[in-house]
């Protein structure tokens, strides 16, 4: 915070390796009223397999159908394609709980030091022994399993 970023330094890091990797994906305008779009990935990397998936991304329900965006909080490289091809700024798709001053709210409140066992305040619970009948007994559980004729070996004679 003093050195005046708004967004924690995972939420930066992971932005920018999203940002280098959006680069190059073809987008399609679906419905522009409900911000609906149609994001081609590139073949990208030594893998000629990867890449030319289909990904719908809808921006004002806050969805990629990759759902990185759903479970990161961070906007997918498709999202941040869609922004760059409609000239939104990005960096409002990033959840608040990613901002430094929503980050240091968690640590506002006061935390109290646990005192020294002596001094913890003394509960008459009652003390619970176990059911020694329903207890297992020590070492390898005797088969149940009943025995037939295909169960014995026959007799082999060596030649």
């Amino acid at each position: 915070m003093a050195a005046g970023d708004v967004y924690t330094a995972y939420a930066i890091d992971k932005f920018r390796r999203v940002e280098a990797k959006a680069s190059g994906h073809n987008v399609t305008i679906f419905h522009r009223i409900h911000q609906t779009f149609e994001v081609i990935t590139i073949l990208h990397g030594f893998h000629m397999d990867k890449g030319r998936n289909e990904q719908v991304v809808k921006l004002n329900e806050g969805t990629c159908s990759c759902n990185k965006w759903q479970s990161f909080g961070i906007p997918c490289s498709h999202v941040l394609d869609v922004c760059a091809h409609m000239r939104i700024d990005s960096w409002q798709f990033v959840e608040k709980y990613h901002r430094m001053d929503a980050y240091a709210n968690n640590y506002a409140l006061e935390f109290n030091p646990i005192p020294h066992e002596s001094y913890w305040s003394y509960h008459d619970f009652p003390i619970l022994h176990p059911n020694p009948t329903s207890m297992r007994d020590k070492g390898r559980p005797r088969s149940s399993r009943i025995r037939n004729e295909m169960d014995f070996k026959e007799l082999r004679v060596r030649v």
